[in-house]
């Protein structure tokens, strides 16, 4: 629900595969013209159920824009909830004058926020973002900008009141969209497997072969994640790790617990010991910033023996 982290997901897990497709679509078109602007580019879809869940937030957040201006930031943001309660003790507030205002219903219509209930001469000030909208469209000058506790009136008083009914609201609203939020992750608990023949080289160190991501039963973090504990308790799947790894090592998580946070996967590529672009970018100390010296030295996984795979010992050879 944290806005920073939903346009990280929505950029990196559904506008940038769009974007790739197109591009293939004009490369596509521009090869039958004989035109070599456009190139192809290989397109991965590194998780569907973080895409689908990243097109569903941009298409909830649109509706919600769309039809009631911002509801998504007054009911479901926990950033606007947090500016809210501040905004609710603010020195400086949009105030209505009750002997002038005629109830005429016109700030409240061009209220983006919808907090204006002009029957009652209440604004919610946890939803007001003062964007000053209301003023101007006052043709009574009954509403101004000025310093809030200038002098006690009565409105306020109720304004109070109105703010706790919608705020109870709100909480409601708040629990049944992230119970339908944890109901549709739960049932898109789904992993995409790739299957492709192209061999593309990793800055000629090694061939890179798509293949078949394995089940790990503990996923691998990225070096400086510390743990997976810490990489769960710190990590807000903002992703722009992820869209910053340059060899597509690092994809978003399909496991519940873990859900949309980075862990490690070769089917694309291999972790370069040289690059640590990932704990530079990281903004909520999940992965701390460690060096290339550093890098050498961290252990995140270790190697194991499948005895039923190994070729000298399954077909009988010395």
């Amino acid at each position: 629900l944290d806005p920073y982290a939903a346009y990280g997901r929505i950029a990196n897990n559904f506008f940038l595969p769009v974007w790739q497709w197109g591009n293939n679509l004009l490369a596509f078109a521009a090869e039958r013209a004989n035109s070599y602007a456009f190139y192809n580019v290989d397109v991965w879809v590194k998780s569907i159920p973080t895409m689908v869940v990243a097109a569903v937030t941009l298409v909830v957040v649109v509706v919600l824009a769309w039809k009631n201006g911002r509801t998504y930031c007054n009911t479901i943001c926990p950033v606007g909830t947090l500016l809210g309660v501040l905004s609710r003790y603010s020195a400086f507030k949009i105030m209505i004058d009750e002997s002038s205002c005629n109830s005429c219903g016109l700030c409240a219509r061009h209220c983006k926020a919808a907090c204006i209930d002009s029957k009652t001469h209440a604004i919610d000030y946890t939803r007001c973002v003062a964007c000053m909208n209301c003023i101007g469209k006052c043709k009574k000058d009954a509403l101004s900008f000025r310093y809030a506790y200038a002098r006690k009136q009565e409105a306020p008083q109720q304004d109070t009141s109105n703010a706790c009914s919608a705020n109870a609201a709100q909480e409601k609203r708040r629990g049944f969209l992230s119970a339908a939020t944890l109901l549709v992750a739960t049932s898109l608990k789904s992993q995409i497997i790739e299957k492709a023949t192209d061999i593309k080289m990793d800055g000629g160190l090694a061939d890179i072969i798509d293949k078949q991501a394995p089940k790990r039963q503990t996923p691998l973090t990225p070096p400086g994640s510390l743990n997976a504990r810490n990489m769960k308790n710190s990590c807000t799947a903002c992703q722009l790790c992820i869209t910053a790894c340059p060899n597509g090592v690092l994809r978003p998580s399909s496991q519940l617990e873990t859900f949309m946070q980075p862990q490690m996967s070769y089917e694309k590529g291999y972790c370069r010991p040289e690059c640590t672009i990932c704990s530079e970018v990281c903004p909520a100390g999940a992965i701390t910033k460690i060096g290339k010296d550093d890098k050498s030295a961290i252990q995140i996984g270790h190697a194991v023996w499948n005895k039923e795979t190994c070729i000298p010992i399954a077909d009988n050879q010395p």
